[in-house]
């Protein structure tokens, strides 16, 4: 026990204070290397402290034992960071004395980056780029891909179950935006799109224009009519050359 010490639970129990019971764990160890964010290095940044008391850790881990005001990597004797806290706090002369002397690594690590807010929502929503009328289906020659604002202003959109396509319950004007739609209801074709069909016939295969007859989403086969007046079913994507058949 040092004469700090002593004095101190002398003086404890001179005021009728029981001596507290503190178990040594051991010398504070020192690391080989530290990095720290700022200037200042403090005990607890070069130290492990769990052999200290906890009534002592906290207070102990605040000490200002060196400084790295450059970012320049600098090796420092654990003597002089010992001797540094001591100075500061010597009831920490129990856990210190012992320690045999090493050189530590001190460098500045990158600092954080600043917190910001979160981004907005970037969920897939769509602009119009066009006026789309009330009833018709949402198109994609209608549409581009756009990130979500936080706050939507509610649009009415419809599904259409049967052709399994969403619809405007309303007239929407261009730039209008619209919340994330369930997958494949944007029609690929509408009804009166001019098409082209290609029809197979054994090892013949030939291309036919066309106009479909319904709104079609893709891979969704749909009625096309052909020239003539024949009326077929064919697979969107349209109105490029995709299969088709009666």
């Amino acid at each position: 026990m040092t004469r700090a010490s002593a004095l101190l639970w002398l003086a404890m129990t001179a005021a009728g204070c029981a001596a507290p019971a503190v178990a040594w764990a051991g010398p504070i160890q020192f690391l080989r290397e530290a990095r720290v964010e700022a200037s200042s290095v403090r005990l607890r940044d070069v130290a492990r402290l769990d052999s200290l008391p906890a009534a002592l850790r906290q207070r102990a881990g605040e000490l200002i034992v060196a400084r790295l005001p450059a970012r320049t990597p600098l090796l420092v004797s654990t003597n002089e960071l010992g001797g540094n806290a001591r100075r500061q706090m010597p009831a920490l002369a129990d856990w210190l004395h012992d320690a045999p002397d090493q050189r530590i690594l001190l460098s500045r690590a990158t600092p954080r980056p600043a917190a910001q807010d979160p981004a907005p929502s970037t969920d897939a929503c769509l602009r119009l780029t066009r006026t789309v009328t009330q009833g018709e289906a949402i198109s994609a020659t209608a549409v581009e891909p756009a990130a979500c604002p936080r706050a939507l202003p509610r649009v009415d959109i419809r599904y259409d179950a049967d052709l399994r396509v969403a619809r405007a319950a309303e007239e929407l004007p261009p730039g209008t935006l619209i919340a994330p739609l369930p997958p494949g209801s944007v029609a690929a074709i509408q009804k009166g799109d001019p098409v082209r069909v290609s029809l197979s016939i054994g090892v013949v295969r030939a291309e036919r224009p066309a106009v479909a007859l319904q709104d079609g989403r893709g891979g969704q086969r749909s009625f096309v009519q052909v020239e003539g007046g024949e009326i077929i079913a064919a697979r969107a994507p349209l109105p490029s050359t995709p299969e088709a058949g009666r």
